[in-house]
């Protein structure tokens, strides 16, 4: 495992890419919801 490894900074910058991740997906979702006839 090399998470075990990981320096701090790598450790906030994964943790932001996720939150980004998701908020894109909830974007998406709303996206598509707004689009459906």
């Amino acid at each position: 495992m090399r998470a075990a490894v990981l320096p701090p900074d790598d450790l906030i910058i994964g943790d932001y890419a996720l939150k980004v991740n998701k908020s894109t997906e909830y974007i998406y979702k709303i996206l598509y919801l707004v689009k459906r006839p």
